[in-house]
């Protein structure tokens, strides 16, 4: 889990953000556990976090970029590595369980667009990945070096609606939407 966002659009500590009374990490958290991972929190060193019943690992505070927490908890020794935001509420269980038994790297592509969260990291990767943060490479271009498999919206379909699986809160507005539609029957 991914908790190193600085979340300036949303005002700040994205991971503490409240959705229905519970911090906005703790849903992908349960999801992982649920789905029977072995679930970590990767995040900067100042990044205040919730009281969270996993382990939490901190990145170097340097460099700033994406895949950094891939590679601190790769570099921990965890094996492969299934990474996710720590802003996505409607992770499923069902699809991360699905996503970790995959094999090699695998990013999600939905409307013609990479989605590199939630995305499968191999062990392997750890050279390619530590070289693309020196250069700062731009996460689609290291999940092209990796040959990152394209996992389709056809596909994710089985586990209920892409967007909203997908859905990451970045703003107010997208808490007061995960609000609603959690506090709306299935």
């Amino acid at each position: 889990m991914l908790a190193g966002g600085l979340g300036s659009r949303l005002g700040g500590e994205k991971a503490l953000a409240e959705i229905a009374g519970r911090p906005l990490v703790s849903y992908p958290v349960d999801a992982a556990l649920a789905a029977g991972l072995e679930t970590v929190v990767v995040a900067k060193p100042e990044t205040r976090l919730p009281s969270l019943e996993v382990t939490v690992l901190r990145e170097p505070e340097e460099p700033h970029h994406p895949l950094c927490g891939v590679l601190a908890a790769l570099d921990a020794d965890r094996g492969d590595v299934l990474a996710l935001a720590c802003d996505m509420p409607f992770l499923t269980p069902a699809l991360l369980e699905w996503l970790s038994g995959l094999g090699g790297a695998v990013t999600l592509e939905t409307a013609d667009r990479l989605q590199p969260l939630p995305g499968r990291y191999p062990a392997a990767s750890r050279d390619r990945i530590a070289e693309a943060i020196r250069e700062g490479e731009p996460m689609g271009a290291t999940l092209a070096a990796l040959r990152a498999r394209r996992v389709k919206t056809v596909d994710l379909e089985r586990f209920g609606e892409p967007s909203r699986l997908l859905f990451n809160v970045n703003e107010p507005v997208d808490l007061r939407y995960a609000e609603r539609i959690l506090a709306t029957p299935a």
